[in-house]
């Protein structure tokens, strides 16, 4: 089973069930660990809702929900191991892509997130390289290169 963390009904969604409540739920009902995972469409448009639940517009969610919801089931009492797997090791496995990706080993790719000890993220290493320091991003997409232009030509 793997739960989208971008439906909520705080972010937007009508009906939905936040994602560490749905696995929560999914656990106390017996779903093997291994058999779960969460995942995003981050970046996604979502909708803004007024107090009639009318849409108004949209809103960019993201991908910072994907560890939002990690942190949650961490705080609500599951092991940080178990939780993280829902984000590594559980979707490479049913990708196919283990153990190159969600594993620290020899021979996997050099994808590895440092933590701090409130499981803030520090730092990021995407194939080894550095993609996240010390909370300041250093790798981006085509888009956010884009993105960061117009900004710094806007400043001019």
């Amino acid at each position: 089973i793997d739960y989208s963390t971008i439906l909520d009904t705080a972010r937007g969604s009508l009906t939905s069930v936040a994602a560490h409540k749905a696995v929560k739920a999914a656990i106390d009902a017996g779903a093997p660990m291994d058999r779960l995972s969460l995942s995003t469409d981050g970046n996604v448009g979502m909708p803004i809702r007024d107090e009639n639940r009318v849409q108004r517009g949209l809103y960019l969610e993201r991908v910072s929900s994907l560890w939002h919801e990690v942190r949650a089931l961490i705080s609500g009492g599951m092991d940080a191991e178990i939780a993280i797997s829902l984000v590594t090791a559980n979707p490479a496995r049913r990708l196919g892509l283990y153990p190159l990706k969600g594993i620290v080993r020899v021979g996997s790719d050099a994808d590895l997130v440092v933590l701090e000890d409130d499981f803030s993220i520090s730092w990021v290493f995407a194939r080894g390289r550095i993609g996240l320091e010390e909370g300041r991003p250093k790798l981006f997409s085509l888009f956010e290169k884009d993105i960061i232009s117009e900004a710094a030509n806007a400043n001019l």
